[in-house]
C-alpha cells in the first residue's frame, strides 16, 4: 500500500502537506483497537501473533511515514540520508522502538514498580488517543476535503483487509496468520494520522 501511494504521488493533486495525510490515512493502522479485537477472536495464541506482526510494522510503517513527512510535509526539506536519519531520530516512536530492541538485546532486567507504572500509562492511551484525535477534528475541513477523504477510507478498508489477506495467504499462512493479517488492514487508521 506504501508503494502504491507512494507511485500515485504524481496523480495525486494535492499539496505536499495533505499528501502526507492521504499516505498515513492509507497506510497506518491502530494497533489499540487491533490487539482488543485479535484477543477476543482468536485469544492467546492469536495476540502472541499479532505482537509479533506489531513489532515489524509499526517501526515500517512509522519509517515510510517520516520519510513522506520529511520530504512532503510542512518543512518540505529535499530529501538527503542526513536529513532523513534527523528525521527518524526525531521521531518518538521510533525512538521507544529503538530503546525497546536495546533493553530486549542487553537482557536489562525489569525494574520493580515500573512494569506497573508503564501498565497504568499504557491503560489511558487509548482513550487519551480517542479523545486527541475527536479534538482534531474539523467538521468544515471534513467537508471540505470529503472526496478525499472517501478515496482514502475507500483504500483503507476496502482494498488493505483484502490485500493484508492475500499476503498471508500467498506466503503459506494458515488460517490464524490470514485471519490476523485480515483483522489488523481493517484496523482503523491511527489517531496520529
Amino acid at each position: 500500500m506504501a508503494a502504491g501511494t507512494f507511485a500515485a504521488r504524481p496523480l495525486i493533486t494535492l499539496d505536499g502537506p495533505a499528501y502526507t495525510s492521504v499516505f498515513q490515512g492509507v497506510i497506518r493502522w491502530n494497533s489499540f483497537v487491533f490487539v482488543p479485537v485479535i484477543q477476543s477472536v482468536y485469544g492467546s495464541e492469536g495476540t502472541a501473533l499479532a505482537a509479533v506482526a506489531i513489532a515489524f510494522i509499526i517501526p515500517v510503517t512509522n519509517i515510510a511515514c517520516v520519510a513522506v513527512l520529511a520530504r512532503w510535509g510542512s518543512l518540505h526539506r529535499e530529501p538527503s540520508v542526513v536529513g532523513l536519519v534527523k528525521s527518524m531520530l526525531a521521531n518518538p516512536i521510533l525512538l521507544a522502538c529503538l530503546i525497546g530492541l536495546a533493553l530486549n538485546l542487553l537482557r536489562a532486567p525489569l525494574i520493580p514498580g515500573l512494569s506497573d507504572a508503564m501498565d497504568l500509562l499504557g491503560a489511558a492511551a487509548l482513550p487519551l488517543g480517542l479523545i486527541v484525535a475527536g479534538a482534531g477534528l474539523s467538521f468544515a475541513e471534513v467537508k471540505r476535503r470529503r472526496t478525499t477523504i472517501a478515496a482514502v477510507a475507500l483504500v483503507k478498508l476496502g482494498v488493505m483487509p483484502p490485500l493484508m489477506w492475500f499476503v498471508a495467504w500467498a506466503l503459506g499462512g494458515d488460517a490464524l496468520a490470514q485471519g490476523v493479517a485480515l483483522i489488523c488492514g481493517a484496523a482503523p487508521g491511527s489517531a496520529a494520522s
